[in-house]
């Protein structure tokens, strides 16, 4: 019986660490596409700024 505890033991950590190991991955996968809307953003601002120039020189 106190075999079947410790596999068990031993199997419910490996499940967290593969969890703790997902939810890294997940985060940076979210720091990436945070980091890609930022400059998407910027290329937008970009954009707008030089469609109200080109409006102001008509």
């Amino acid at each position: 019986m106190e075999y079947q505890i410790e596999k068990e033991k031993a199997e419910t950590e490996v499940q967290i660490s593969l969890k703790e190991n997902e939810i890294r991955m997940k985060e940076e996968s979210i720091s990436l596409y945070k980091d890609e809307k930022k400059i998407l953003k910027e290329n937008l601002k970009k954009l707008n700024e030089k469609e109200q120039d080109l409006s102001q020189t008509r």
